[in-house]
């Protein structure tokens, strides 16, 4: 799969694989994917999406968006921890596009655990 395992964030995979899938570059997917992604496609994410990168990568925002027209919803586990990005607003971002984002409570505990894999714990 393209891009870097190391900073590849879970929606740009997602892109990826539905690309390949329809033998469609997967350099930049979103641009590719719009006329095959099914009208009111429902994204499931563990945790919010990012609307800056410290990698300099483009943001989870930005990939989703030029795909608006598609989507129904966003369904997110829970708001980014403040120690990958401070005060992350990508929950607003897509908002104020038109896009619906619904937080998850009830999966709360089991999506930071996941998020915080691997990376020191400090307050949310």
């Amino acid at each position: 799969m393209e891009g870097d395992p190391e900073s590849t964030h879970a929606e740009q995979c997602f892109f990826i694989k539905v690309a390949q899938k329809h033998d469609l570059s997967a350099a930049r997917a979103e641009a590719h994917i719009l006329d095959i992604l099914p009208a009111n496609t429902v994204l499931y994410t563990t945790m919010e999406r990012c609307n800056a990168r410290l990698s300099r990568n483009r943001t989870c925002c930005d990939r989703i968006l030029p795909l608006k027209s598609r989507l129904k919803m966003v369904y997110v586990g829970i708001r980014e921890p403040n120690i990958f990005i401070v005060d992350n607003d990508g929950k607003e971002r897509l908002e104020s596009e038109g896009i619906r984002v619904e937080m998850v409570g009830e999966t709360h505990d089991l999506c930071y655990e996941a998020a915080m894999n691997g990376h020191e714990k400090k307050d949310e």
